[in-house]
């Protein structure tokens, strides 16, 4: 059998089945490395939900005053 093309149509059609990067990133690895060497992941993966982000977070703080 020969060696699988990973064409932008091939991806998309994988791509679309998941919600989100990570799903993708994880379950279907090799049409991920391929859509980002070939640099279509932005477009590809544009129907999908962000998940949680570093730059988005909350840092909680609880300070006690002592009497």
């Amino acid at each position: 059998m020969g060696k699988l093309k990973w064409t932008y149509d091939k991806c998309k059609e994988i791509a679309l089945k998941y919600d989100n990067k990570r799903d993708f990133r994880l379950l279907d690895s090799c049409a991920y490395s391929a859509a980002k060497k070939h640099n279509y992941i932005k477009d590809i993966c544009s129907h999908m939900k962000q998940l949680n982000n570093t730059h988005f977070r909350c840092i909680y703080a609880i300070e006690f005053n002592e009497k």
